[in-house]
């Protein structure tokens, strides 16, 4: 087998799961065929395929599919058929308005359902405007940078590398980056992720997905899903169904987001961190600083300017911090006065930002001497973050690369026993890099260490 099968042996696996939720075979697939050939991608052996899914869909034989039939269809397809996306869609497509679809009109809506993946259209229209947003050279298409960015606008949490993966996930043309329907179904990925999360909720208090919630039970579900619940929903005696728990449970998700914005996209335990040391140096606990003290701040993260030029423009990226963090909702930010935490903290965004874009053109030149292509790179970063996110599971907190022993054990499962003059020669090759013992090997020197072994003759080259 080679290097590569072997190293992602378990990535492709999940990966695998993950695509088919959008991408199944057996009927749903035939139906999302049908729909491709609709728009100009398929042939006339398709119709008869997709007859055939249609009439197995067709439960109780009557030509017609219900919308029993159809949310059976759709979760089928991995779709979670929620009742305000299945009603809009109906409206365009059944013209008879019985809410019943024959061939045709069964076909125009799994042509809908694909192409706005499963979204209702305010919604794509709301994520076409931000792809466009995001997409700063016009070029049609997104890179792992301009992603980032729009995913702290969304409200989600992710660091680089974890994008690089998600990109790799959905990027079918291989190029890197993301077209908006490629974005789109990364977007379907995530949103479906949220709805298994809800429904397993909603199940834990409401009995089943059939069930109904109402008042503290309401309430516990939504607080298990991260929420602060207001009183106006706590206090309803209304019992609600699945597909209005979503609703509610979307609405809080939106107020969350706003009020979490002032974080700039950080973790709670990145904040934390921040915090810490800001109150360090905050030496007369006012809840500010001033220059003196941030510029020591900075040096804590090597992130001080260096020469005249760089601290010019660390006045202009205080001022864009100060004008992020009222756009954010902090209150007592002015333009020229002293330094507030939250202003700390989109600074060290805009600053940890510009960390990201050097090292993306580190890595670019990484890549060329190593000669690995962008696809092996990828993959290789799948493997080094599904680990990475392992160990900070077992630890219950961020890690900043793979520990040796991670690395030994990564080796074993793909058949490479490190003993003896092996071990020897991986821990010398190890402290190269920069990993000692009891410390941690970026991804940089995890591409590095598979070069070496490639070049060793440890793993097939």
């Amino acid at each position: 087998e080679a290097a590569m099968e072997k190293l992602n042996r378990r990535w492709s696996d999940l990966a695998a799961v993950r695509r088919s939720r959008l991408d199944p075979g057996g009927e749903a697939g035939a139906l999302q065929q049908r729909a491709t050939a609709d728009s100009g991608g398929g042939g006339g052996g398709d119709d008869d395929c997709s007859r055939e899914a249609f009439q197995k869909f067709d439960t109780d034989g009557s030509g017609l599919i219900s919308e029993t039939e159809l949310r059976a269809a759709l979760k089928s397809m991995g779709y979670t058929p929620l009742k305000q996306n299945i009603d809009e869609m109906l409206s365009e497509v059944d013209k008879d308005k019985n809410s019943e679809l024959d061939f045709g009109e069964f076909f125009d809506f799994m042509l809908i359902m694909q192409r706005r993946e499963g979204f209702q259209k305010a919604v794509v229209d709301q994520m076409r405007r931000l792809f466009l947003r995001f997409d700063e050279d016009d070029s049609g298409e997104i890179d792992a940078l301009e992603l980032a960015d729009l995913f702290r606008e969304l409200g989600y949490k992710a660091t680089l590398e974890e994008i690089h993966v998600f990109v790799l996930q959905v990027d079918s043309s291989g190029n890197n980056q993301l077209d908006f329907p490629e974005f789109m179904r990364l977007m379907r990925l995530y949103r479906e992720e949220e709805l298994r999360k809800m429904l397993a909720a909603f199940v834990e208090y409401a009995g089943d997905e059939h069930g109904r919630l109402a008042g503290l039970d309401l309430k516990c579900a939504l607080e298990d899903l991260g929420h602060e619940v207001p009183g106006s929903i706590a206090r309803s005696k209304r019992a609600l169904d699945f597909d209005t728990f979503v609703q509610r449970a979307d609405q809080c998700r939106a107020a969350l987001v706003a009020k979490e914005k002032k974080k700039a996209g950080f973790s709670d335990q990145k904040i934390a961190h921040f915090e810490e040391l800001f109150t360090q140096f905050d030496r007369d606990r006012s809840g500010e600083i001033d220059n003196a003290e941030l510029m020591a701040l900075l040096k804590e993260f090597n992130w001080e300017p260096k020469s005249r030029e760089e601290q010019q423009e660390l006045i202009k990226k205080l001022d864009t911090a100060r004008s992020r963090a009222r756009e954010a909702g902090v209150e007592g930010v002015t333009q020229d006065g002293p330094i507030t935490f939250w202003t700390f903290v989109q600074l060290a965004r805009i600053l940890e930002t510009e960390h990201d874009h050097a090292e993306e053109v580190k890595m670019k030149n990484l890549l060329a001497e190593l000669k690995f292509t962008q696809k092996e790179v990828e993959e290789f970063r799948a493997i080094f973050v599904e680990k990475k996110k392992a160990l900070a599971s077992d630890a219950d907190e961020e890690v900043e690369g793979l520990p040796r022993q991670a690395i030994r054990r990564l080796l074993y499962l793909i058949g490479i026993e490190v003993k003896g003059e092996k071990k020897t020669m991986l821990d010398q090759e190890l402290e190269k890099l920069g990993c000692p013992e009891g410390g941690f090997l970026d991804f940089s020197g995890f591409l590095r260490l598979m070069r070496w072994l490639m070049e060793s003759g440890w793993l097939p080259s």
